[in-house]
């Protein structure tokens, strides 16, 4: 028994020795755990919420993404806003529940555990690995069973909100959030052609009556059509600091569909979305390791996460098979030197400078404007998909700045000056000197394995 009363250990007969936890079941954790296996390593899957597809409709960039996982795509996709019309690249759903079932098919054939229940309290054990307490709910009558499990190494793959990893100390501020709200409709949207992806309405006539304490945060609609005939509406703000609150973009939501004449024939469901755009990286040192949004890897000016995650399934992977033996704390300092290396580093802080001139965007216009231009630019896909190098992204941030308005170039300006930028201004001088973009090949995570299971 556990010295605290009421808690019993897993014996072997029930797991055996395992060499990794993972917390979180969504895609990050659905994807990661399966390639640890693959790996010969013995894992336990952990999720409160049980192995199931994320609940959230997650798209992307048809070219962003493995073939395994596009779903449904639009040919069609549209950036609206101060008086222009942009035509974007192929958009698709990511078939999640694709992810999901791979995971529970190596459940099924025991090749990898998987448990219903949240992790906490995980303890260094004197051999370097980790004690690891994990709570479940008695058949659903809120008793709490805790067990405890002994693993090498623990992976946080559970998303922004965990507690599990420490990350660095950076100057204090508030993060800067993505927030929308959104409902999934049966109806006609009379504005919205058949099969048509608006990935960004700018429109501001429909929202500028409404009146609320974020007024100077622009937001625009976001609108997904379904196979299924339904559509989900959205009004989002790309990124705020502080969070602009669900309740200020439902009214505002509501304003822009009343405007639009849209005819609500039935209310499917709500989507409420909150992302933290720039979260501190973790800290090295630490014994437990993170991956997906936990590890920081949501990209800082789309919020995109889920394509930029599956690129780096296999190397993780890679990694913790490759330090498992020398503990918990280098398993997490393995992983975190993996994911960021000095060259991505030195992407992010790029983004993170531009999320900061974006935050001080005031008026949907202005965002209208900056995006339009934005899409123009010849390396602007590859920069949403994270492909692009920091002396790619620099130089596209030249571009974009020198084609800008003199107006336009004053905002960007005040952002780039700002408290949070001014520490990756130094990085922007040698740009002027790159004499052509440079692409870095995005790693495939060989999602092609998902329809095969593991491979014994």
């Amino acid at each position: 028994m556990h010295p605290r009363s009421g808690v019993r250990h897993l014996t072997n007969m029930d797991l055996g020795d395992l060499d990794v936890v993972v917390a979180g079941a969504g895609p990050a954790g659905a994807l990661l755990a399966p390639a640890l296996c693959r790996r010969g390593l013995r894992v336990l899957l952990v999720d409160p919420q049980g192995l199931q597809s994320s609940p959230k409709t997650l798209c992307d960039f048809r070219d962003h993404l493995d073939p395994m996982v596009v779903g449904s795509t639009a040919e069609t996709v549209t950036l609206r806003g101060a008086g222009q019309t942009t035509h974007l690249p192929p958009y698709s759903q990511i078939r999640s529940p694709r992810i999901s079932a791979a995971a529970a098919a190596c459940v099924d054939n025991g090749q990898l555990s998987f448990r219903k229940a949240a992790v906490r309290e995980p303890v260094t054990t004197k051999d370097g690995g980790l004690e690891i307490r994990l709570w479940s709910s008695l058949n659903g009558h809120g008793l709490d069973v805790d067990d405890v499990v002994h693993a090498r190494a623990l992976i946080d793959a559970s998303g922004h909100g965990s507690d599990l990893v420490q990350r660095r100390q950076g100057p204090r501020r508030r993060l800067a959030w993505q927030t929308a709200f959104g409902i999934r409709i049966r109806g006609k949207d009379p504005a919205l052609d058949a099969g048509e992806v608006l990935f960004m309405d700018w429109s501001a006539a429909a929202v500028e009556n409404v009146v609320d304490s974020h007024r100077h945060v622009p937001s625009f609609l976001y609108a997904i059509p379904f196979d299924d005939g339904s559509i989900l509406l959205e009004e989002t703000v790309l990124a705020a600091r502080p969070a602009v609150p669900l309740d200020v973009l439902e009214a505002r939501l509501m304003a822009r569909l009343k405007a639009r004449g849209t005819v609500v024939a039935e209310l499917i469901e709500t989507e409420r979305v909150a992302i933290p755009m720039d979260l501190p990286l973790p800290r090295r040192g630490q014994a437990v390791a993170a991956f997906g949004a936990a590890a920081g890897l949501v990209h800082p000016t789309t919020g995109f996460q889920v394509a930029r995650t599956m690129a780096h399934v296999e190397e993780v992977a890679d990694a913790v098979a490759g330090s498992i033996q020398h503990g918990a704390v280098a398993v997490a300092d393995t992983v975190l030197h993996t994911l960021w290396t000095p060259e991505r580093r030195a992407q992010r802080d790029l983004q993170c400078f531009c999320l900061e001139a974006a935050l001080r965007l005031r008026t949907n216009d202005d965002a209208g404007r900056f995006f339009h231009r934005f899409f123009g630019l010849d390396d602007a896909m590859a920069w949403l998909g994270g492909s692009l190098s920091a002396a790619g992204t620099r130089r596209a941030m030249w571009q974009l700045f020198g084609e800008a308005s003199w107006a336009d170039r004053a905002l960007l300006l005040r952002g780039g000056l700002s408290r949070q930028a001014i520490p990756v201004l130094s990085g922007l001088a040698g740009a002027a000197f790159t004499s052509k973009t440079d692409i870095t090949p995005s790693p495939r995570p060989g999602l092609s394995k998902l329809s095969a299971g593991v491979s014994p």
